[in-house]
């Protein structure tokens, strides 16, 4: 028999302990139950089970009596329960009261790439089984990344088996960590939880006892921003008040937005001469400040962000709360974000080969096309094929260029070939051969989609459905006019570059929005489609494709296998808590007196009623080859897998516990903590 490599230092011969066990068992008296929510093998003296599986049953000495019998082919222990536990001999190796050998933790911190609501890593230092971690996010749900001594090792919230870089705890309290070897249990009762070294993470939140950080913008002879087309020169400074790091630079600001541009409380577009990383963010050179002025809650934008995260969306903007003056005037709460675009901080594509479009019906750029099929309306929004133009040539003399279809023709003679002008025109056609290739490379998405064609080879499926996710999740109307909706690529010349859906932006108009009211019929559909709604052909045929319905069935199972909604409306509560003042000051400034602490119970049953909606109402498909890297397949017959009905906690993706595994449907389970798919018995 080949003993476990964590037994060498251990392993006794069984014969000289049975005398000294016999005395240990007479001892015994105390009747104290186990109730702690870990169990501290090294407070506790216990009675351990070695077994020929690897395993170990810790049996706390209070919670046996002081008897001990053999019968020559089994050992015997009596609980003072009344129950007695059999051990036949080939089912273990030696009893004894000596702790076993135990892993230990090496390393502990929380990584940005697995929490996008961190601006940067954050390291811990292990002390004595004690963690401390001080973070800055907004959110207290969290994913750690750990390392343990071996490979064997393995560690426990709980009962619940944790995964270094996967698993998402609430770290709104003490979290108690143990780190054992698989099937290293104490006993108590009928129940069993692990055993092992235990390690308490502390968590201080700067979010708790601080403020939302101070935005000034100071511009050049005090002038006001009362245009979209043109920037004024300005300095901006953050005082975060200890959350994050403050900064002062000289930045560039004009009005941004459409239809929102209209409301007293504007928002504004930033841009630095240099990439710069406010609040610790990702370097770019273009940022926003959202004033949110019809948003009841003021944070419909920020949680739809939050699920966007949640669901891995690409390129999904982050949010910050901040308070902001110009010039030295308050102008209420607003939101600072990335602006959506090809560029460090957003859309990390080089500009040079990819593109980026916006399916908006305000049809406002300088290349623009309505589509082949289902006529919708296609702005190139980046890059700006016009830029080196507009540096040289007057905006009412490009107008009048642009006006003249200077862009599809050579130079004509009113503007000679020779003249400067007529150079400018020159460039116009030269980049209006990439215009053509962006208009052709779309148009073949719009006949795939309209035609029911094959969308992978043209469409980045999973993308999509991420998208649309949120899309549907929030009741997202933005997408039938439509507006903001972006797509781009990567790469204008290569064959294998596939349009993706995103980034998510603008939900002004989603969270059940309808005569200037949010969260009203969380239960109805995104996509009440007809051709007559501009992009309604495209968008209906896009839903109606299966390969992207297995796609949405598949990101959504993981949506409800990670319970994202829970999260989420955990994140609404702890946004709030954060910028309460702030919205306090912004009803003050602009007279609604709203008490936007009210909308937030509201807000959370409408999304959790809109999650639970959208589940029901979801059609299962065959997902098995989408599955990436699933932690154990069980094959078509149940021989490959033995359900151990006493000790196997299932669950379906939907949440709901698996008791009887009898007729078991196909699908995604959650066993153990572990993501399986079982196939048709």
């Amino acid at each position: 028999m080949k003993i476990p490599a964590h037994y060498i230092n251990t392993v006794k011969v069984y014969s000289i302990k049975r005398i000294y066990l016999s005395l240990i068992f007479m001892l015994l008296s105390s009747t104290i139950q186990i109730k702690a929510e870990v169990f501290d093998i090294f407070k506790e003296p216990c009675l351990f089970v070695y077994l020929t599986d690897g395993g170990v049953d810790a049996y706390p000495l209070n919670t046996i009596e002081g008897k001990y019998y053999t019968d020559g082919d089994s050992t015997y222990i009596k609980l003072l329960s009344g129950n007695v536990v059999r051990y036949h001999t080939d089912e273990y190796l030696y009893i004894d009261t000596e702790i076993p050998i135990l892993p230990y933790m090496t390393s502990y911190k929380f990584n940005n790439k697995y929490n996008p609501n961190l601006n940067k890593d954050v390291g811990a230092t292990i002390t004595d089984g004690n963690i401390n971690v001080r973070l800055n996010a907004i959110g207290k749900s969290l994913t750690a990344s750990f390392q343990l001594s071996d490979d064997d090792a393995i560690a426990y919230i709980r009962n619940d088996l944790q995964t270094s870089k996967e698993s998402r705890n609430r770290f709104d309290r003490t979290i108690r960590y143990t780190i054992t070897y698989p099937n290293y249990n104490v006993v108590s009762g009928t129940e069993k939880k692990p055993f092992g070294r235990i390690y308490s993470v502390e968590t201080e939140w700067l979010t708790d006892n601080s403020k939302v950080a101070r935005m000034d913008i100071n511009i050049e002879n005090g002038h006001s921003v009362v245009s979209k087309n043109y920037y004024l020169n300005a300095d901006v400074s953050i005082t975060s008040h200890g959350v994050y790091d403050d900064f002062r630079q000289a930045v560039q600001i004009k009005g941004r937005g459409n239809n929102s541009w209209n409301y007293k409380k504007k928002s504004y577009r930033l841009k630095f001469a240099q990439k710069e990383k406010p609040f610790g963010l990702t370097k770019g050179k273009s940022w926003v400040l959202l004033a949110n002025p019809q948003d009841c809650s003021l944070m419909v934008n920020a949680v739809a962000m939050k699920i966007g995260q949640l669901c891995e969306a690409k390129y999904t903007n982050h949010i910050i709360p901040v308070e902001l003056y110009i010039n030295g005037e308050y102008q209420g709460s607003y939101i600072f974000t990335e602006h959506v675009g090809l560029s460090n901080n957003s859309v990390d594509v080089d500009e040079e080969i990819g593109y980026m479009l916006e399916l908006d019906s305000y049809y406002d750029e300088d290349f623009k096309f309505r589509s082949a099929y289902s006529d919708l309306p296609v702005n190139i929004k980046e890059p700006d094929l016009l830029e080196n133009e507009k540096s040289t040539v007057s905006s009412s003399l490009l107008e009048s260029m642009l006006n003249d279809n200077c862009l599809n023709t050579i130079p004509s003679q009113k503007f000679p070939n020779s003249s400067p002008i007529g150079t400018i025109i020159s460039n116009y056609n030269a980049k209006n051969e990439k215009f053509n290739v962006i208009k052709e490379q779309f148009n073949r998405l719009d006949s795939v989609v309209c035609c029911n064609g094959d969308l992978s080879k043209v469409l980045d499926l999973d993308a999509a459905a991420r998208y649309f996710l949120v899309i549907d999740l929030t009741l997202n109307s933005e997408i039938l006019h439509p507006k903001s909706t972006f797509l781009w690529k990567a790469d204008i010349s290569s064959k294998d570059s596939k349009f993706i859906f995103g980034p998510i932006w603008d939900f002004d108009y989603a969270f059940g929005y309808s005569d200037k009211t949010y969260f009203i019929n969380a239960s109805r559909n995104t996509f009440p489609l007809n051709d007559n709604i501009p992009g309604g052909r495209f968008f209906k045929a896009l839903r109606k494709n299966r390969e992207f319905q297995r796609h949405y069935y598949k990101v959504w199972c993981e949506f409800v296998e990670k319970d994202c909604i829970k999260e989420v409306m955990e994140y609404m509560q702890d946004y709030y808590e954060f910028v309460k003042d702030s919205y306090s000051n912004n009803a003050e400034k602009w007279g609604d007196n709203t008490d936007y602490g009210n909308h937030i119970p509201v807000m959370q049953e409408w999304i959790k009623g809109r999650h639970d909606y959208i589940v029901k109402n979801l059609t299962e498909y065959d997902i098995t080859d989408l599955i990436n890297n699933p932690q154990e397949k069980i094959g078509d017959d149940r021989e490959n897998y033995t359900f151990r009905q006493d000790t196997d906690i299932i669950y379906t993706v939907y949440g709901e516990r698996v008791t009887n595994t009898e007729n078991l449907r196909q699908g995604i389970y959650i066993i153990n903590g572990k993501k399986v798919f079982i196939k048709k018995y």
